[in-house]
């Protein structure tokens, strides 16, 4: 299981958090969260400000959109070099416009499901999703708790990828803790964190607590 570290609520300002997580000498990855205030009715990113800022990442990024228009944002993304761009299945008519896209950039699709989400709405999908990523908390806004059902649900999908004979990542996000990690951790190749990651002042030492708890 890999960390993916999400700072859309952090102790510091954006370059310096940046700079804070560049510095940690591990595996980890930069999670993402990028909105238009639409999709989610909250205040919508800077993306250029996000844009100027990622410029001096050195580890992978990896995307979340949560935007009515995600080509819009992809088109404008792709200088980053992201390794994964993920998109909710209804924030358009075609997901598969999005896979052709990616995949011509070599950059991973990821389908994200909201926790009133269905894990069957993935089954038409099945064919191009690299990643699914279960909401654990409702998207948009950092710090929330994390939704007790969600374990069962990764499970559900991990039977369903199964069954399938599929191999793309799960991944879960919301509400990660040195607590609730221990509900998910055998069930993910993937865990975001955001605030209690970024609004601590040992990033290192709160990551090794996810891995080890």
């Amino acid at each position: 299981m890999k960390i993916s570290i999400s700072f859309l609520k952090s102790n510091y300002d954006l370059d310096s958090t940046i700079s804070k997580i560049n510095a940690i000498n591990d595996d980890s990855i930069i999670h993402v969260d990028i909105l238009d205030g639409k999709y989610v009715e909250v205040e919508p990113t800077n993306l250029d400000k996000y844009i100027n800022a990622l410029e001096k990442a050195s580890k992978p990024l990896d995307i979340h959109l949560m935007v009515n228009n995600p080509i819009e944002y992809i088109n404008k993304l792709i200088p980053l070099k992201p390794s994964i761009i993920t998109v909710h299945w209804d924030s358009l008519d075609d997901l598969f416009e999005v896979h052709k896209i990616l995949k011509e950039n070599n950059i991973k699709m990821g389908l994200a499901l909201n926790p009133n989400d269905d894990v069957y709405f993935i089954n038409r999908y099945l064919d191009i999703i690299d990643l699914v990523l279960i909401m654990s908390v409702f998207p948009g806004k950092g710090g929330q708790k994390f939704i007790a059902s969600t374990p069962f649900k990764l499970e559900h999908l991990n039977r369903l990828k199964k069954e399938h004979n599929k191999d793309f990542l799960v991944e879960v996000d919301g509400g990660i803790n040195d607590t609730t990690i221990k509900e998910v951790n055998k069930l993910v190749d993937l865990a975001v964190s955001g605030s209690y990651i970024c609004c601590s002042d040992n990033y290192e030492e709160r990551i090794n607590n996810l891995k080890n708890a």
